[in-house]
């Protein structure tokens, strides 16, 4: 960032120029513009964000909190954000190898609760399984309705950036979301990754044809999809 924090260490000896890590016994002076950046401040910031996202990635409980399974950040977009109506957990994707044998080949992937999973109905009674085709629908239509109305959300950025320090967490989120909807000319025609990290925080199942999406402004949107077969 060009900026340079002098005096960290200092000498203890002038014949043997022994060094040791200045713990506050000598000053220190931290200098502005002292070179030429390698990357913008604003570069460095979006990376310190960014480093903090992936490692508050929260850990799977299982119901009796005993077994923890630390989170990576996922290839997949909807992992993480989707969680379950009931009982609060996540859902994972599942790909099924026994429908790819007997449909020429196709896999069908769905996303199901991982307490419905791990322990069938014991705690979690009525979560569905959702297929993913069904869920990326639900999404796009929840997004487009968030671009048709994008002149309020913005306003409602706007206001909110207002009040938030330029290095708060959110604050990076807001900014994408606003710049996001700045650049959005037409609804989006199919599911993005990069639009889905961007705008949404939370997708909750509310039932087999309803989700419950929160966007990173805190507007949420009822959205139905459907239920298939």
């Amino acid at each position: 960032m060009g900026e340079a924090l002098l005096q960290k260490t200092y000498t203890v000896d002038c014949l043997t120029k022994k060094r040791v890590i200045n713990d506050g016994i000598v000053p220190q002076y931290y200098v502005k513009n002292s070179h030429d950046p390698i990357v913008s401040k604003e570069f460095f910031d979006r990376v310190q964000f960014e480093k903090k996202h992936r490692s508050d990635a929260p850990k799977i409980y299982n119901v009796e909190n005993t077994k923890i399974k630390k989170g990576r950040y996922s290839q997949y977009a909807l992992s993480r954000i989707v969680v379950c109506g009931e009982c609060g957990r996540f859902y994972r994707r599942v790909t099924s190898a026994s429908y790819k044998r007997y449909h020429s080949g196709e896999s069908q992937v769905t996303w199901r609760c991982n307490n419905r999973m791990e322990y069938g109905k014991k705690f979690c009674l009525e979560s569905p399984t959702i297929k993913e085709k069904y869920l990326r629908e639900g999404v796009v239509n929840a997004i487009n309705h968030l671009i048709l109305n994008k002149r309020f959300i913005k306003k409602r950025i706007k206001k909110q950036t207002a009040h938030k320090h330029a290095l708060n967490n959110q604050a990076f989120s807001l900014k994408d979301m606003m710049e996001f909807l700045e650049a959005c000319i037409a609804e989006i025609a199919e599911f993005d990754d990069i639009i889905v990290r961007k705008l949404i925080d939370k997708i909750t199942v509310i039932s087999k044809s309803r989700l419950l999406v929160r966007f990173k402004d805190g507007t949420e949107i009822e959205q139905g999809i459907s239920a298939g077969k």
